[in-house]
């Protein structure tokens, strides 16, 4: 069975997030799936207050590194998860019930080293793109 975790780097966007993770609380968990990973970079600035409210609808763990930036924030996830397959989301974003299935039916058939992509719902936090842009 396939090791499944996805990853939230976050920074001061808890109102964000807890849209996310509301949207994540609503997708059909794979076989494998073992935990939404919220890591907080720089300053604590209500992720892991949105960590706790999510975990009655979620399995989540919550991570904080003062060292500021989201490489260093994913890095810390990534040293704990040793195998398996990670999927990087960002905190902006909501998705469809399917989406943790259908990244791991991907990733369970096309094995590891592998990429993949596509399309979410997001909250444009200014002005959306030209209509012809949304579909790139």
């Amino acid at each position: 069975m396939l090791r499944f975790n996805a990853v939230i780097a976050t920074h001061g966007r808890s109102s964000l997030l807890q849209r996310t993770l509301d949207s994540l609380a609503e997708t059909q968990k794979p076989d494998g799936f073992e935990r939404i990973n919220v890591t907080e970079n720089g300053t604590a600035a209500g992720a892991e207050k949105e960590c706790r409210r999510a975990e009655s609808k979620l399995p989540i763990e919550y991570r904080h590194t003062v060292l500021l930036g989201k490489s260093r924030a994913l890095q810390q996830v990534l040293e704990t998860l040793y195998e398996g397959f990670v999927l990087f989301l960002d905190d902006d974003i909501r998705v469809c019930p399917q989406l943790l299935e259908i990244y791991a039916q991907a990733a369970s058939e096309h094995g590891p080293d592998c990429f993949f992509g596509g399309p979410f719902q997001v909250d444009y936090q200014g002005d959306p793109p030209p209509a012809w842009l949304v579909d790139y």
